[in-house]
């Protein structure tokens, strides 16, 4: 790493601490903030809505942890909602091409 560039990633071994493999492509979806666009938005207010609906949270409690996070209210833990607000699939599929061995 040269400041805020990185020049490479590698996969190792956990075992022997030896690398493997070069990474080609990593998608890091941003850890603090989200871009919310109307679309955006509605991605997250639908896979909320389903992720409460799954775990019977009280709708009136989901309507307004929706709300807060939507319109970008802040509080403790908001950040572990940011992943509904981005296409899972798509990291999910580069996870999955990414050799394991």
């Amino acid at each position: 790493m040269y400041g805020d560039m990185i020049a490479s990633l590698r996969t190792f071994d956990p075992e022997d601490q030896r690398t493997l493999n070069a990474v080609a492509r990593v998608i890091a979806p941003p850890a603090r903030d989200a871009i919310v666009t109307e679309s955006v938005e509605a991605r997250a207010r639908d896979t909320l809505r389903h992720l409460c609906d799954a775990v019977n949270f009280p709708s009136i409690k989901t309507r307004a942890l929706i709300d807060d996070l939507a319109t970008g209210r802040a509080f403790f833990g908001s950040d572990g909602y940011l992943p509904a607000f981005f296409e899972l699939e798509r990291c999910s599929t580069t996870w999955q091409q990414t050799p394991s061995s």
